[in-house]
């Protein structure tokens, strides 16, 4: 496993972007090195995607996808705000992404960022974490278009305001397949919804833990979710808080949590409405 610094902004395909003038290949650990490099080759396959000071390098810079490309990697968050890798999506256009996406330690040190329109897949066994810097998310979506995720999110742990998924923008959707957990008492949520006339269908298991598993405040929003929603540890560490929405189905079971006033669905909103096909306990 070899790391290689980015030495000038340009095309990952160009020698010369790199240290050594060497393109990186599977296994590498690739470092921005306070540069831009775009991944102008359509499929690439590297161990991990950093912009912090891994192997010397300068923190901050970042790596942006074309449209119709296809990365492998675990992508991190740094130790300065910014994006470590990013695509600033066209409609009628996708994206594949696949790996672990981790939040930096620093402010809005975000792993993932996508923005204006288009569609992204991440393939199975991905995931999503917040990190430990405050609104360092492991995925930033305001774009409208659709966002296929295979995959576990989970909030950070510290930091605040740090979500596996933030998912904001006008009239996007997510489909989710797999589970949501809610962060460390001062992290964040593992999926946020903070867009309007959003969708969201979710198959796979919601919890509180040490924080808020899921957070609706999206005003005129559907949602569907397929599988046991559970309260935390804490007090008020719901399983989902429906802040601002319009209807939310759920098809499974609801459990309250150890402590306090810790509910497996908290609805705070009268123009939202929330069906459940399934059993509610308490505990």
């Amino acid at each position: 496993m070899t790391t290689i610094l980015a030495a000038n902004t340009g095309n990952w395909s160009a020698t010369g972007t790199w240290t050594g003038g060497v393109v990186p290949v599977a296994g590498d650990i690739v470092v921005a090195n306070g540069k831009t490099v775009t991944i102008d080759t359509l499929n690439v396959t590297v161990a991990e995607v950093r912009n912090d000071t891994t192997g010397g390098a300068v923190a901050g810079g970042g790596f942006t996808m074309v449209s119709g490309g296809s990365l492998t990697a675990n992508v991190y968050g740094g130790t300065i705000g910014g994006t470590c890798v990013t695509w600033n999506g066209t409609a009628g256009q996708s994206v594949t992404l696949t790996g672990i996406f981790t939040g930096g330690s620093a402010t809005t040190a975000i792993a993932v960022t996508v923005t204006n329109n288009g569609n992204m897949t991440c393939a199975s066994g991905s995931a999503a974490n917040g990190g430990t810097g405050n609104a360092a998310h492991g995925i930033s979506w305001t774009s409208s278009g659709v966002l296929t995720f295979n995959g576990n999110a989970t909030g950070g742990n510290t930091g605040g305001n740090n979500q596996g998924i933030n998912f904001a923008g006008t009239g996007s959707s997510l489909i989710m397949v797999g589970n949501v957990t809610g962060g460390g008492t001062n992290g964040g949520n593992g999926v946020a919804l903070t867009g309007s006339a959003q969708s969201l269908s979710l198959t796979g298991s919601v919890t509180g833990a040490s924080n808020i598993g899921l957070e609706l405040s999206s005003a005129g929003s559907t949602g569907t979710i397929t599988g046991t929603i559970t309260a935390g540890t804490g007090g008020a560490f719901h399983g989902v808080r429906v802040n601002t929405f319009g209807t939310l189905t759920v098809s499974g079971n609801c459990y309250g949590g150890t402590g306090a006033n810790a509910y497996g669905i908290q609805l705070l909103s009268s123009a939202a409405t929330v069906n459940i096909t399934g059993n509610a306990f308490g505990h």
